[in-house]
């Protein structure tokens, strides 16, 4: 049986010969157009040298290709003579890309490769074993001492990011809104960046633990970085894993913060409730020291919002005179009120549900009792009666979300519209967020995913508790947390 058909009669030699597979055409134009220009170019005495591979793009273009001997002789004497950057941004390519040309392209990284920059070497030795049986024992012999230690995904790259997310079910336009942030920071980064930094979408489909397990086993075989998941259930899950198996994760969404203190290279966009309530403490004690109560719901884990509000306010010289909780949908807060006049309390910090803080408003109004009170979303005018609204005059109350400088606010909105959204929201904000500062991290030189674990956690904020949960800090011309006033029945930007 001939290799272009069934047997059949042999056609006329005058027929024209058949054309090749496209796709054998298009390779044969890939290898020739990385081949040939240095041939082109070179001088009358290097006429006879063998052609090379002009640079990394020339290099990323064939390995592209499909795997033949032509191509990984080519990628072989490409990478005798490129950079360590240049040879670990190709190396993102998986084993069945490279082919044979991945031993090679590994050994050129490793000669390369500091003593210095011990977890790239191990990745990169781990890989020659992998790659080259017959280097095995050689790589095992420097690997050795750290058996314990090894990754257990040698072949993840900094330059891929997975995000996880799902794509079915109740969750799916939230998951869209983050993917779209994420590729509008990377496309930002792209633009003007040495290594295009690559997204993959994992979909975690309804966000069953099956599913968010199996999108991470896929992720992990080729990204150095995760992105995931939406809701605290899921993202759980992958925190684990990403612990277990050495890789760093950005967590976009969440709302529990305990997720961060999973793993050290486990990190979240927040903001915590920590960085809320200082940043609230800033805006009211801005006028001055002043006499501070605190009043939370005994429901929940509001302990952060708290605790950073009266950090923050002792730090600017504010004495936290009275502290107490009260019990949810309580009707009655005429014996808090009591202490509050009795320990003369000038501001007043407030957390709990938008229901009891009517009560309370409405109890002060009686009492004919004046002072200045802060908090948070629950606060918000849009969340009271009209009736009610009155009584909020004078209230601030600190965002819950990062808002972003006026420039990054622009692009975001832009590709939100190209989307067919009319404006960008917080899960645009976050995925953008979360883009720009992985992207930084490699930039800044970070080339495997402990690198880039390391150069997040410099990131992080420097209290104890941002840094033991990973909660990333931000500078202003990056985001700020916003804090309002309420003027006339609405939420003003102070």
């Amino acid at each position: 049986m001939s290799r272009s058909g069934p047997a059949g009669p042999q056609a006329p030699r005058s027929e024209p010969p058949l054309a090749p597979p496209a796709a054998a055409v298009r390779r044969a134009v890939a290898i020739a157009a990385a081949l040939a220009l240095p041939a082109l170019l070179a001088g009358p005495g290097q006429a006879g040298r063998a052609p090379a591979v002009p640079d990394l793009r020339a290099a990323d273009s064939l390995a592209m290709t499909a795997p033949d001997r032509a191509r990984d002789q080519a990628l072989a004497g490409w990478a005798a003579h490129a950079p360590l950057p240049e040879l670990l941004y190709l190396l993102r390519r998986p084993p069945e890309s490279l082919a044979a040309s991945e031993a090679p392209l590994v050994a050129a990284a490793l000669r390369l490769a500091p003593a210095t920059r011990v977890a790239l070497r191990r990745r990169l030795l781990l890989r020659m074993a992998a790659a080259a049986p017959a280097q095995a024992d050689r790589a095992w012999r420097e690997l050795a001492p750290a058996a314990a230690q090894l990754p257990v995904r040698p072949r993840a790259s900094a330059f891929r990011i997975a995000a996880i997310l799902p794509d079915t079910g109740d969750y799916q336009a939230f998951g869209k809104a983050v993917r779209l942030g994420l590729e509008t920071g990377l496309a930002q980064h792209n633009a003007a960046a040495r290594f295009p930094l690559e997204l993959a979408l994992e979909t975690s489909g309804d966000d069953s633990p099956a599913r968010v397990a199996a999108a991470f086993d896929r992720a992990a075989a080729g990204a150095g970085v995760i992105v995931g998941g939406l809701m605290s259930g899921p993202t759980t899950t992958l925190a684990t894993a990403a612990r277990l198996t050495g890789l760093p994760i950005v967590s976009p969404t969440a709302t529990d913060e305990s997720i961060g203190a999973i793993g050290p290279m486990v990190f979240q966009i927040g903001p915590s409730g920590l960085q809320r309530g200082r940043a609230l403490a800033r805006a009211a004690l801005a006028g001055g020291p002043r006499r501070v109560g605190v009043l939370v719901s005994d429901t929940g884990d509001r302990g952060p919002f708290a605790r950073g509000f009266a950090a923050a306010a002792e730090s600017l010289g504010a004495s936290v005179v009275w502290t107490a909780s009260y019990p949810a949908g309580d009707p009655d807060f005429h014996p808090e009120l009591k202490a509050i006049k009795a320990k003369a309390v000038e501001l007043l910090f407030w957390d709990g549900e938008a229901g009891d803080a009517a009560t309370l408003l409405r109890q002060l109004a009686q009492e004919r009792m004046s002072l200045a009170i802060c908090g948070g979303a629950e606060l918000e005018p849009e969340r009271h009666h009209p009736q009610a609204r009155m009584l909020l005059e004078g209230v601030m109350i600190v965002g819950e979300d990062w808002v972003l400088s006026p420039g990054s606010q622009a692009v975001v909105d832009s590709a939100a519209r190209a989307a067919g959204e009319e404006h960008a929201n917080r899960l645009h904000t976050r995925g953008y967020l979360t883009a720009r500062l992985i992207a930084s991290a490699v930039e800044g030189g970070a080339w495997c995913p402990e690198e880039v674990g390391a150069a997040l956690t410099t990131r992080v904020g420097a209290d104890p508790y941002l840094a033991s949960h990973g909660f990333l800090d931000w500078t202003p011309p990056e985001a700020t947390l916003p804090v309002y006033e309420v003027k006339l029945g609405r939420a003003v930007l102070r």
